[in-house]
């Protein structure tokens, strides 16, 4: 399948393979709070749905840390971003690079 960006965004598609169609407008979502429980459980469900996951994880923990690896052993199709739920900042460097469709 041909996919085509025009003017203003617009994705115009050559083809009827909805596989194809899916996987190429798979839904983003971001989730805050993805190292506890419910936001475990919700990044499980939405990534059996189809979409992409992306989880917020404090800044202090770093990619030797347990918990981190834990993470990504838990849920390796998640993508876990670093940021501070208190740093504007670094939330809306995250959403801006992201673009999610939704935000938990």
């Amino acid at each position: 399948m041909l996919a085509t960006t025009a003017a203003w965004g617009v994705v115009y598609f050559r083809g009827s393979n909805k596989e194809e169609f899916d996987e190429i407008m798979a839904k983003k979502a971001l989730i805050t709070g993805i190292a506890g429980q419910d936001g475990g459980h919700l990044a499980k469900l939405l990534h059996e749905k189809g979409y992409e996951v992306y989880g917020v994880v404090r800044g202090q923990m770093e990619a030797s840390h347990p918990r981190y690896k834990a993470l990504k052993e838990e849920m390796p199709y998640a993508e876990l971003v670093m940021a501070d739920l208190l740093d504007l900042s670094a939330l809306t460097r995250a959403v801006q690079t992201i673009r999610p469709d939704e935000v938990y």
